[in-house]
């Protein structure tokens, strides 16, 4: 199930799987579809540059969120420090699936989870599975589950 290429996850990988960075993705086209449709009915007529700056700056925020994720993610899997893991709990909300695991690293037993987006979670992700992590090496308490982006 493992992808050994040597090519950098892609965006639209973490953005369709990590539930912050689509989240962070989102938000942007659908705040400035907003700022279209109030510039359109011009009921921000009278303050439109104060307007355009609020939107901006709620704009910068998700998109520096978008990038840190990208690169933490991208660091991640280039380290490539892998461990196994165990499954703990899979919790299907309505808009996100929560992965609860353990793993040991350097003799620390860690327990971690990922935000996945609802519905990309495969089949074989369910309690007591076995699995394979990414452990980033800044925040050894930190790990990303390696076959739903490589796999």
């Amino acid at each position: 199930m493992l992808n050994n290429s040597a090519a950098p996850l892609s965006l639209l990988k973490i953005i369709t799987i990590d539930y912050t960075a689509a989240f962070a993705f989102l938000f942007i086209p659908i705040l400035w579809g907003f700022y279209a449709v109030f510039w359109i009915a011009r009921l921000m007529a009278p303050n439109e540059l104060a307007a355009a700056l609020v939107f901006l700056g709620l704009t910068l925020p998700a998109l520096l969120i978008l990038i840190w994720r990208v690169r933490l993610f991208r660091r991640v899997f280039a380290e490539k420090i892998e461990a196994p893991a165990q499954i703990r709990s899979v919790v299907l909300s309505k808009d996100r699936c929560i992965v609860e695991y353990t793993y040991a690293h350097q003799g620390i037993e860690t327990r971690s989870r990922n935000h996945l987006q609802r519905g990309k979670q495969p089949p074989w992700l369910q309690a007591g599975v076995q699995a394979v992590v990414m452990v980033d090496s800044h925040k050894p308490s930190r790990a990303f589950l390696r076959d739903l982006y490589l796999g």
